[in-house]
């Protein structure tokens, strides 16, 4: 059940650099990889982001992970990760649900996604806080 996945377009190319966050919630069942948020780039563009995602499963585990990037699409070209997304804060000691951060080329955008074990109905609550560099 999707309680709310939000997408925000982003400025367009030429336009200033600026500060947004954005917020959705999404409850899952299945377990495997989940989309939470995705962030459309449009071409010229750098996205420095971070990711904070509190989550909950049941009553009896809980926790909060933050992952940050750097993204860009060239004029033509794919959203790209620039090197690795990297982990900067883990506050959990639930190994079986993990946060990324993702070039999605399909879509030209930018995706946190939640991992999960099969089995588990998990709370997401993820925000994603990024700053747009479009190129001039």
């Amino acid at each position: 059940m999707v309680l709310s996945n939000l997408t925000k377009p982003v400025v367009p190319s030429g336009g200033p650099s600026h500060r947004q966050n954005l917020d959705a919630r999404k409850q899952t069942t299945t377990g495997g990889n989940q989309t939470l948020i995705s962030l459309p780039v449009a071409e010229g563009q750098i996205i420095d982001c971070e990711a904070t995602v509190l989550y909950k499963v049941g009553t009896t585990k809980r926790g909060s992970l933050k992952v940050s990037g750097l993204f860009y699409r060239n004029p033509s070209g794919d959203v790209t990760l620039e090197g690795i997304d990297q982990q900067i804060k883990a506050h959990t000691s639930d190994m079986t649900v993990n946060v990324y951060l993702v070039a999605d080329t399909t879509n030209q955008a930018i995706i946190v996604r939640g991992w999960s074990e099969i089995g588990q109905t998990i709370e997401w609550d993820p925000r994603l806080s990024y700053t747009v560099h479009a190129a001039s």
